[in-house]
């Protein structure tokens, strides 16, 4: 939002200028002005156009990871903690982070949102997607990467606690797709692809694996975590 800001004032400046050059000059200066301002123009219009996708973009993903954490919370009186937005390092040293965690009685959750827009040029009932084996088929077509990812951000967990004294035996994949509703077509249908209406009850139906003093252990590395998370402008100070 604040490109998109600095993107519209910066124009009404940047045509007066312009306007005073041509207006105040002849033949080759008004010439090159006149075509400078043409491609300006559609310089910022580029830039506008991207800021006002990634800004969509972002408000749609914030939208989405809400609605799983509202989702979630009914698992708290069960005896499960959940976490957000925990901050994590891959195997090539990059930072991310898991948009969920859950752990509780049956076990330790990595959980990411896909948080999909509509397609309007598809018709018809645009709100389904299947489940086939782990494939997600969507109106706008098929999404493979999701469940993949979710395995890997879910590999570092488990790598993550193991080595900071929360030893974990395995972290769970799961995914969750906001504003769709997920159908599974045959047995072989992953069930770790889900809706958030559900996800909680889900969860709370896992066998027992981990006793309280390990739920205990495991959350509180967590908790750590996400204490400790700063924002790239807070590093920056504390560098210098």
């Amino acid at each position: 939002m604040f490109d998109l800001a600095a993107i519209t004032g910066m124009l009404p400046t940047f045509w007066a200028g312009i306007a005073y050059v041509i207006l105040s000059n002849r033949g080759a200066i008004a010439v090159g002005a006149g075509l400078v301002a043409v491609l300006a123009m559609v310089y910022f219009l580029w830039q506008f156009k991207r800021a006002f996708q990634a800004a969509r973009t972002a408000r749609l993903g914030f939208l989405g990871e809400c609605a799983v954490a509202e989702a979630l919370q009914p698992l708290v009186a069960q005896g499960w903690r959940v976490f957000h937005d925990v901050p994590m390092t891959g195997d090539i040293g990059k930072a991310f982070n898991i948009d969920h965690v859950a752990v509780g009685p049956g076990g330790v959750w990595a959980i990411e949102t896909k948080t999909r827009s509509k397609v309007k040029k598809v018709r018809g009932k645009v709100n389904t997607v299947r489940v086939e084996g782990e494939t997600v088929v969507m109106p706008d077509g098929r999404k493979e990467a999701f469940l993949k990812q979710a395995r890997r951000q879910a590999r570092a967990l488990q790598v993550d606690c193991n080595e900071n004294a929360a030893p974990v035996k395995f972290v769970e994949p799961l995914v969750v797709m906001p504003g769709w509703s997920v159908v599974y077509p045959s047995m072989e249908s992953s069930r770790s692809i889900r809706e958030p209406r559900e996800t909680a009850a889900y969860l709370a139906r896992q066998e027992v694996r981990l006793s309280e003093s390990e739920i205990d252990r495991i959350a509180a590395h967590l908790e750590k975590k996400c204490r400790v998370l700063m924002f790239d402008e807070e590093k920056k100070s504390e560098v210098k």
